[in-house]
């Protein structure tokens, strides 16, 4: 024997034979556990009863039969029965998962540890072995890697993003949905913040923070809003961040599932703009309607007395004028053409006013509210707070027709109203703007004559979903109703 083994066998606690095993009828007692002794060549010299459990055979039918018989032909032919003991016998102890035959040939999976037993003078006397049957127990194993495999393909197999977080917020699992959502594989993202998901202006307002904190308190926070892709592209998206808790209710993460909403909003926005449609044409033929009649009552009958004036002044019709008269009647005529000429002017603006071109949108707001506060006879008050926003002619437009078109929904619908707080506020991000008033009939609001869906109300939402931009429209918690819009600055300028 190599002085190597003999080293490696003086670091190994000793276990002595001498004479009659004491402890015989205690093994006896053991039958879940298969506890018989070896000699050196491998041959059983002793069998309790938890071995014929286990094995099946009787200790009459094994004891003197080399122990290879538990091995399967594969494992026999590869010599691995004499491996062990040599394992065994080098280490002191070995131990083994893996197959093993009963007497009827059936298999069972087997924890095996063998312990080699030496004399006092160090001379091999030969082995115990201790088998236990975990055949069970793998076969739960297995059936838990199933379930777990097909757990994972069904994840894997739908189009919403399912990943998990940690406490802190950080990805700690990815699944295929989630690849062909967000464009990340699990490597680019795994172990990234969850805000990396979420625009510039959600980040500084801490939103990610605010909705990890709601799940942990309340178990659950839903929401719908703009995320991120890879690329950079935002989509609409439906979230759901779950809590997940440990035995002690101690919060181990979070489970967040996504859904890209931008299909279902396109189908929304063509309902819609469908219902816009059909508002905007009766809202058309009434302001086609109106300018109609303005021009006929009141441009018109201008016109008429002018052209009548003229035909005075030409000594075409009655005795010629004096001097005096004639005077009066370019007077008088002056007049008109001054009317005319507010009255055009007005018209024009009404159709779009020349000093949202000329001087931008913050004073054209100013002349809206100015004029609508004269011809209301209610307090409306204009705050703007946009710093150096430089709002572009499209931003400008829509903004003026909310405003415009909100103030125009309080003098159809707001009872009892006496005034108009709007507010216009940009941050590094974000542009908010926010038209609140006083009066009641709610309900009235979002349901008019024109249809199931004010004509005017969905043009602001329209307006503001081109800009990139969310809607919220309803009563106020303080009373009143509130139109408030948030639109991406970078969209505005």
């Amino acid at each position: 024997m190599s002085s190597h083994n003999e080293s490696q066998r003086s670091k190994e606690p000793l276990i002595a034979l001498t004479g009659e095993d004491p402890y015989r009828a205690l093994l006896d007692m053991v039958e879940d556990r298969a506890i018989f002794l070896l000699d050196p060549a491998g041959r059983v010299t002793s069998w309790n009863t938890g071995a014929e459990h286990v094995k099946g055979y009787r200790a009459d039918e094994i004891i003197g039969r080399h122990f290879s018989v538990f091995y399967p032909p594969e494992a026999i032919a590869q010599g691995y029965p004499d491996e062990e003991l040599q394992r065994a016998t080098v280490h002191g102890r070995w131990e083994d998962e893996d197959w093993r035959v009963r007497k009827d040939g059936s298999h069972f999976w087997a924890d095996v540890v063998i312990t080699a037993l030496w004399s006092a003078d160090g001379k091999l006397n030969g082995f115990a072995k201790v088998i236990r049957d975990l055949t069970e127990r793998r076969r739960t194993e297995e059936r838990l890697h199933q379930s777990e495999a097909q757990l994972r393909l069904l994840v894997d197999s739908v189009d919403d993003a399912i990943f998990l977080l940690d406490p802190q917020g950080y990805v700690t699992s990815w699944n295929a949905g989630a690849t062909r959502l967000k464009g990340f594989e699990p490597s680019e993202i795994i172990g990234q913040h969850v805000s990396r998901f979420y625009p510039l202006e959600d980040i500084e307002a801490r939103k990610p923070q605010s909705e990890l904190a709601t799940a942990g308190s309340l178990g659950r926070a839903e929401d719908e809003g703009w995320r991120l892709r890879k690329d950079g592209s935002r989509f609409m998206a439906h979230v759901v961040i779950t809590a997940i808790y440990g035995p002690r209710h101690e919060l181990l993460g979070f489970a967040k599932v996504t859904r890209d909403m931008t299909e279902r909003n396109r189908l929304r926005q063509l309902e819609h703009s469908a219902e816009l449609a059909a508002g905007i044409d009766s809202a058309g033929e009434a302001e086609k309607k109106r300018i109609a009649r303005e021009l006929h009552d009141d441009l018109g009958q201008q016109l008429i007395a002018l052209k009548m004036d003229c035909i005075t002044l030409a000594g075409e019709s009655g005795p010629p004028l004096s001097r005096e008269d004639f005077r009066h009647r370019l007077n008088v005529m002056r007049k008109a053409v001054d009317e005319a000429v507010f009255s055009v002017r007005r018209l024009a603006a009404g159709l779009r006013p020349t000093i949202l071109d000329d001087l931008g949108l913050i004073p054209a707001l100013t002349w809206l509210v100015d004029d609508f506060r004269a011809r209301s006879g209610l307090s409306v008050t204009l705050r703007s707070d946009a710093g150096e926003a430089a709002f572009n002619d499209q931003a400008s437009t829509a903004i003026f027709r909310i405003v415009q078109e909100g103030l125009s929904n309080v003098v159809r619908h707001a009872k009892g109203a006496t005034q108009v707080v709007i507010e216009l506020t940009c941050t590094t991000g974000m542009c908010d703007l926010l038209i609140h008033d006083n009066g009641h009939g709610t309900s009235s609001r979002t349901h008019d004559e024109r249809g199931p869906r004010s004509s005017g109300l969905a043009g602001i939402r329209e307006r503001t979903l081109r800009l990139g931009g969310t809607a919220s429209i309803g009563a106020h918690p303080d009373g009143g109703f509130l139109i408030h819009l948030t639109v991406p600055r970078r969209s505005i300028e």
